[in-house]
Order: structure tokens, then sequence, then C-alpha cells
């Protein structure tokens, strides 16, 4: 009697234990969608999480865009116009210069011996030219004489031809010393430009962006010594399509973006359009102005420039990540008032960097997702973490997702890893007392035993769980596993990308 009571009690407790089993599998399937049917909605068990915003109205503008490469309004190669041992060297590159300031100074020795002699032979051709002065005075007076000699019949002819010949022959000696004289000059004047050219100045204010010679280098007639360039303003140069001409015109705005300042734009405008057409491209080149470069800018630096054509004031907008690009058409999932996504047609028009207009499908203020969407379909329930236009509008379903408890032992859980390697229990305990000042001692002990509790194993099935809720996750969860398969293995590379999703999704938790 009592061993059939026995076999009974322990049949009906393998009985009971296998309906649990099979209760827990079939609950485990349908939270993995194996038990869904194609087409029917999730429940809020299920629900995807994602971010939302709401359509709005702003102006939103047609675009050329063009890739352009910035250059200095003036480029100068400054050349050496004499031979000689460079010196000293005053500046180096990136100096702002001015005009006429020293740049290069060479050794200037022998080109001032050269100056030195051409000064002394032009003291000499004057010295020249004063004698010759005094002699053709003389000549004249002595002429003078023989003339009124002539006259009253003193001298004979013979006397007076050769007064006549001497007074020109030394009228000729003044002109060949005053001829020597400017001569001489001359070659002063060359001697003193030689000894100039020693000192190389910038023909213009602007930054030497080269240096090609050294001290000490023998530097060649017309060898390249610098290179000056004048950044105020700089020119960006584009070429557009000749059907976009008649939407250009000078003084129109422009603006520029550098990959070398991905958060800042800057200001341009048309300075110059080219009168001809390339006949090989079809396009027009277009020069804009540069001026307030913030001294950011230089040349050679590669960016984009976007020309509004075209501009409307009050377009709905949408972000441009909302819309699902496929071979039907455009489409964005609308989130319904019941908890459910609606998968919408729409018609783009404008669109810029980070929004599209919308033409028809969306009406002002419809919530659409933005982040998430990938994985959705028409009927499925979602969680919306966040909310990027700030609308405070309370989430469609109530329920807290489940992802942010769980960051939230994640973060206990890297923040339990260092205190658990160097510190005992109670040394632990004291930590944490030490930096929870606010809580009630319940709360910190409770945190307490939540992050005891978080071991490799406890890591595995909370970053399982929560990448079957939420696809983001899902898919770096994946690729993690792809590039290092033993990840799941090694405590510390699973820590490192625990804390990788908490610092990614923890942020975007309400």
């Amino acid at each position: 009697m009592k061993k059939n009571f026995m076999i009974a009690v322990l049949t009906t407790s393998f009985l009971a234990a296998c309906a649990l089993e099979s209760d827990n599998s079939r609950s485990s399937g349908e939270r993995r969608g194996g038990g869904r049917r194609p087409g029917a909605s999730r429940t809020s068990e299920e629900a995807v999480s994602v971010k939302a915003t709401h359509t709005t109205r702003r102006a939103i503008s047609r675009f050329l865009i063009s890739n352009t490469t910035l250059e200095p309004i003036r480029k100068v190669s400054i050349h050496a116009k004499v031979g000689a041992l460079v010196e000293s060297i005053r500046v180096e590159e990136g100096r702002f210069v001015k005009k006429g300031q020293l740049l290069l100074k060479m050794d200037d020795q022998e080109i001032h011996n050269e100056y030195d002699q051409a000064r002394i032979a032009l003291d000499q051709a004057a010295l020249t030219l004063e004698q010759a002065g005094v002699r053709a005075k003389l000549s004249q007076s002595e002429f003078s004489r023989a003339k009124d000699l002539l006259d009253q019949k003193l001298i004979s002819p013979q006397e007076y031809d050769q007064t006549a010949l001497i007074n020109e022959t030394d009228a000729l000696s003044l002109r060949v010393g005053q001829q020597q004289k400017e001569a001489a000059a001359a070659r002063l004047a060359a001697a003193k430009l030689q000894l100039d050219y020693t000192e190389i100045r910038s023909p213009i204010s602007g930054v030497i962006t080269e240096r090609l010679v050294e001290v000490g280098d023998l530097v060649n007639i017309n060898q390249q010594t610098f290179t000056v360039e004048d950044f105020t303003p700089l020119w960006s140069r584009i070429f557009i399509p000749e059907r976009e001409l008649s939407q250009i015109r000078i003084g129109q705005q422009g603006t520029l973006r550098f990959q070398a300042y991905p958060e800042k734009t800057f200001q341009g405008r048309i300075k110059m359009i080219n009168p001809t057409v390339d006949p090989e491209s079809g396009t027009v080149k277009v020069t804009l102005e540069v001026l307030r470069t913030k001294g950011l800018l230089r040349p050679g630096m590669f960016g984009t420039v976007y020309i509004a054509t075209e501009t409307r004031e009050k377009a709905l907008v949408i972000p441009k990540r909302a819309v699902l690009r496929e071979r039907d058409g455009n489409h964005v999932f609308l989130l319904t008032d019941t908890g459910v996504v609606s998968k919408r047609n729409v018609t783009l028009g404008f669109t810029e960097e980070n929004y599209a207009e919308v033409v028809s499908g969306l009406e002002e203020g419809d919530p659409v997702i933005t982040i998430g969407q990938e994985g959705l379909n028409d009927g499925y329930a979602v969680n919306v973490l966040q909310w990027e236009d700030d609308s405070g509008k309370p989430e469609i379903t109530k329920e807290k997702p489940r992802e942010s408890s769980e960051i939230s032992l994640l973060e206990a859980q890297e923040n339990n890893s260092s205190e658990t390697t160097h510190a005992t229990p109670r040394k632990r305990s004291s930590a944490i007392r030490d930096e929870q000042e606010g809580p009630t001692r319940a709360v910190k002990e409770a945190r307490g035993r939540m992050r005891e509790g978080m071991n490799p194993e406890r890591m595995r099935s909370i970053l399982t769980s929560m990448s079957e809720r939420n696809p983001l996750i899902q898919k770096v969860y994946e690729d993690a596993l792809k590039k290092d398969p033993d990840l799941l293995e090694d405590t510390e590379k699973l820590r490192l990308f625990m804390r990788g999703i908490r610092s990614k999704f923890g942020r975007n938790r309400q």
C-alpha cells in the first residue's frame, strides 16, 4: 500500500515536471519568434526597441554640389638673381611676412668689391671730365683771340686754323669725358643692384609655404629659394554642368565643408564665372571667394561646395535615416496609436545632408521610426527608447524595455569587476557605501547582491536576451562573434565587450 502510494507520488511529480518544461520550451520558442505565425503581431513583451521622431516643417534647399580644392589668391616663387653662397636665412616655413621683408642674406664680399671698383671708376671719370672741361674752356678762349687777331691780320690763317683745331679737339674730349662718366655711373648702379640682390626680400605679403635652400648652399642665378602664398582670400574653384549655368550668378553665396573639420561650415561667394564652356567636359569653371577662414583653412585642402539654387521655406521633412530605399520606392515605418508600426510609402522631394522633404505619404506631426526599422514589418510592436526631436511624448508601450534593466546590471557588473579583484567583500561594501550616500542601506545591500550575482554565465545570458529584443545589439553581437569566436569563453574579453555595449546603447535608455 505504502509502496503504491510512493509510486503514484513520483509519477505525478514527473508528469508535472514534464509539463512545466514543455511550457517553458514553448514560451522560449515564442520569444525567439519560432512559434509565431507569419504576419502575426508581436506582443508587448516582444516589442522591438527603436528610436523615433515626428515629421516637422522647416526650410530645405536644393543644392548644386561639387568637390573643390582651395587655392591661394596669389602664389609667388622667389628666385635668386645672383649666384652666391647663402649666409643666413631669416624666416621659416609657415611664417607670415610683409612685402619687402628680408628672407635670406647671401655672401656679398665679391659683389661688394665690384661695387667699390665701380664707385672708384666713377670718381675717376668725374675727374677726367673736370680736366677736359678746363681744357675746353682754355681752347675756346684762345680760339676767340685768334679770330680777333686774324681779323686784324696780326696772325696768319695757318695759326688761326691750328687754334680752331685744338678748340674742336678739346670740345670732343669734353664730350667723351661726359660719356665716360655716365658709363661709370651705370656700372656703379649695376654693381649696387647686384649688391642689393644678395638680400632676397618678399615681393608680396603672405605666408612662407616653401623654403628650398639651406645656409651654406651655393645658389645659382634663377634658382628658386622660397614660395610665398597670399591666403586672404582663398579661391575655391568648381566646375558645374552647362545645364546648371542659368542657376548661378556673381555674388551668390555658397557653403563649404572640409574633411579636416567635418563639424564646421565656411561661407564663400561666387567671384568669377568663366565666360567659356569646356567643350570636352561640358562644364563651366566657377570661382568662389572664401574670406572668413577663421585661421583654419589652407591652400590644397579638399572639400565640398554647396550652392543653394532653390529653397522651400515650410517643407515637410524627416531625417534621411528614417527612409528605407527599396526597389518599389521609398518607405518609412509610421508609429500608430496602438503601439505597432505601419509601413508607409512616401514620395521625396529636396534632400539635404541629414534631411529629406516628404512630398506625399505623411502629414505634419506623424511619428516615424528613425533607428531600428531594418527588422520591422507591418504590425510589429515597438518600444520607443528615445524621441530624437525631444518632444517629451510618452512611449507608446508603457512597459519598460528589458534592455534598460539589463544594461543597468551590466553597469553594476563593470563597476564591481575592479573592486572584486583588489578588495575583500567587507572593503567592497564599505566602498559602495562611500560612493552611494543618497540611497538607503537596504537599496545599497540589494545593489551589492545584484553585483555579486553577475558572473560570466549571467553576462552571456543577458547578452543573448538583449540581442533577441534589439536588432542593433544583435547586429553588434553577431559581428563581434564573427571577428572573435572565443569571445564568450574569455572572461576579460566578455567584460570589455559588455562595457562597449553599455557605452553605445546605455545612453539611449530612458
